[in-house]
């Protein structure tokens, strides 16, 4: 009898154990690695000053981090070079969100690059990339609208 207890518990112990695996067969994937991408785009600048939209070929290049934000970096040869650290990234279905505030770098007439605040807004969805960068302090406030080349991007 000693033995017959023995053994139900040992086989009790055996079963709970069994039973506490993971259920959860799915790895957990950083959404910021969907859409680490370089997006080559074409802008479009306004600002108070001149009515009609300065057009720049530009560059957004956007590098995940662990904790599912995201760095980016913008490139462009009419308006300088601007960097976002741990840009928030939010996900709805196959859209993809960014939002967060840096600096750019610009140089007016010819002058030394100056750093002014910044701040970007954009989506990605089905890998295509829109994105508005917002300078307040410059020119009266300028915004420009990038809109990824068909098809074009650095993967």
């Amino acid at each position: 009898m000693k033995t017959f207890k023995i053994m139900m518990i040992a086989l009790l112990a055996m079963l709970t154990m069994a039973s506490c695996g993971s259920d959860d067969d799915d790895p957990v994937i950083n959404p910021a690695t969907r859409v680490a991408n370089s997006y080559v785009c074409t802008g479009a600048a306004t600002f108070k000053y001149v009515p009609t939209p300065m057009a720049s070929e530009d560059t957004i290049d956007i590098a995940a981090n662990n904790d599912g934000s995201c760095n980016i970096v913008y490139r462009s040869n009419v308006w300088g070079k601007a960097k976002f650290e741990n840009v928030a990234l939010t996900v709805n279905g196959e859209k993809y969100v960014v939002t967060g505030a840096g600096k750019v770098s610009m140089g007016m007439h010819g002058a030394a690059p100056k750093d002014y605040d910044a701040e970007i807004t954009g989506t990605i969805e089905n890998g295509k990339g829109s994105f508005s960068i917002n300078v307040p302090s410059v020119m009266g406030g300028t915004v420009i609208v990038l809109t990824q080349n068909a098809e074009e991007s650095k993967e």
